[in-house]
């Protein structure tokens, strides 16, 4: 490969370049269709492969990975199944919108119900004020 300097000498201003410095500047370069650039050309790329994990280390901490994400699924799905929502539900207060709830003085994010059973959130009072509606189906 010719470098950088000479090919810039050979297409500077008033130049007259030849077939052969056109085809040797053609080649100085790696063309993606054509060729396939050696491991050794690209800088620092053999320690930076050297310091990757392995295919089995990979698999090993997905195996632990899952594990681990089903062991806390088991673990909320047991919490999930001892909590008594229907007890929870009956201790909540009854307030019929927002400003009921505001009157009450319920604190931020406190559940309370309506008297046609729905289920809210009392939100934060700025300059906005919304409630979350939660749909309430008990069997």
């Amino acid at each position: 490969m010719t470098v950088r300097s000479i090919l810039k000498q050979w297409f500077s201003t008033a130049k007259k370049p030849t077939a052969g410095q056109f085809a040797e500047w053609i080649d100085s370069f790696w063309h993606k269709s054509e060729d396939s650039i050696p491991v050794s050309a690209i800088d620092n790329l053999s320690n930076t492969l050297a310091g990757k994990a392995s295919t089995a280390q990979v698999t090993s901490e997905a195996s632990i990975r899952t594990l681990v994400d089903q062991n806390l699924q088991n673990q909320i799905n047991a919490l999930a199944g001892s909590f008594d929502m229907r007890a929870f539900i009956s201790l909540a207060p009854v307030c019929e919108n927002e400003a009921d709830a505001q009157a009450a003085e319920l604190t931020a994010y406190t559940l309370y119900k309506t008297s046609t059973g729905e289920l809210r959130y009392k939100l934060p009072v700025d300059d906005e004020t919304f409630t979350y509606t939660l749909p309430l189906i008990l069997s």
